[in-house]
């Protein structure tokens, strides 16, 4: 589910209402952090419901949000919760997979160990055809493009 946000600021005070409400315990990379949602966060990844990223990027033809990360603990911000949120300025928001390329070509500074694209909940199927989300990753995702950045 995306979302406009104005501001970070309205982008947070989301997040914390979607956390009061379910009851949530939160992940998040300390810059990502703040007074309000402070008692809820957990620094234990794997117990968390649900992990806060900054997308660095988002590709509006295919719903893609692509995270680069670096170390371990990072990338599993976005995989082990169940649920996963992402704040994206809006000026990182590209038409298509070639538009984000020709910017990762142009932008030619130091690579990050990992660079993922995701494209929404994880889902797969039994050998009967039964769907089921969120079996390897995330089943619910959340992103606040926050226009003012």
């Amino acid at each position: 589910m995306a979302t406009v946000a104005a501001t970070r600021r309205q982008a947070r005070t989301v997040v914390g209402q979607l956390l009061d409400e379910r009851h949530w315990s939160l992940v998040c990379s300390p810059d990502l952090s703040w007074p309000s949602i402070e008692e809820r966060r957990t620094e234990h990844t794997a117990a968390a419901d649900f992990g806060l990223v900054q997308a660095r990027w988002a590709i509006a033809e295919s719903g893609g949000i692509v995270v680069d990360t670096a170390g371990m603990e990072r990338r599993a911000t976005s995989l082990l919760p169940p649920a996963v949120g992402f704040f994206l300025p809006l000026s990182r928001l590209v038409a298509r997979l070639g538009d984000l390329l020709r910017q990762l070509v142009q932008n030619r500074g130091p690579l990050p160990a990992c660079t993922t694209m995701i494209t929404g909940p994880s889902a797969s199927a039994d050998i009967v055809g039964v769907r089921t989300l969120g079996v390897h990753g995330p089943g619910e995702v959340h992103v606040w493009i926050i226009e003012n950045e």
